[in-house]
């Protein structure tokens, strides 16, 4: 058997074999969907950032490139912010603003903002909805930050 027929035969089993999902917030009720459901859950997410003393108006960057230019590209459906993380070299006072956009600064759309006070690090819990094929962008809002990275969790469908 061959690792392609291998393969299929277990996603058969799984879509016949029955999920309870009693007391659980999956709305599958065969294997193969909650999998589905979990693996899209596990997006590692996307990350930003900038060296050196970045003032307010500064927009992160990802491999080099500004993300108003070029941000990081959304591919799952359904897809959802669930964590914003952030860390810097010194005790900061900044904002940090989401924005979603068509690439090149075309139609930028602020997501939400997050106020990070006297702190290296940050987190925060959230549940921001962002449209797949668009791409995403962080920009400091207000203050400054010294040497900043920003991250996301982001889940969604594949």
């Amino acid at each position: 058997m061959s690792f392609k027929s291998f393969i299929k035969q277990k996603i058969q089993d799984a879509l016949e074999t029955f999920f309870d999902n009693t007391g659980t917030d999956f709305e599958s009720v065969n294997v193969q969907d909650a999998l589905v459901e979990i693996g899209a859950s596990a997006s590692p997410g996307a990350s930003w950032g900038s060296s050196g003393n970045n003032a307010t108006g500064t927009w992160l960057v990802n491999e080099g490139v500004p993300s108003n230019k070029a941000g990081r590209t959304i591919f799952l459906n359904n897809a959802k912010i669930s964590k914003v993380f952030t860390a810097t070299e010194d005790l900061n006072t900044y904002t940090i603003a989401i924005y979603e956009h068509s690439g090149n600064e075309i139609a930028l759309t602020l997501i939400d903002s997050f106020v990070v006070t006297a702190a290296r690090t940050a987190s925060f819990s959230t549940d921001l909805t962002i449209t797949t094929g668009k791409q995403l962008a962080v920009k400091i809002s207000s203050g400054s930050a010294k040497n900043i990275v920003v991250g996301t969790i982001i889940k969604g469908g594949l």
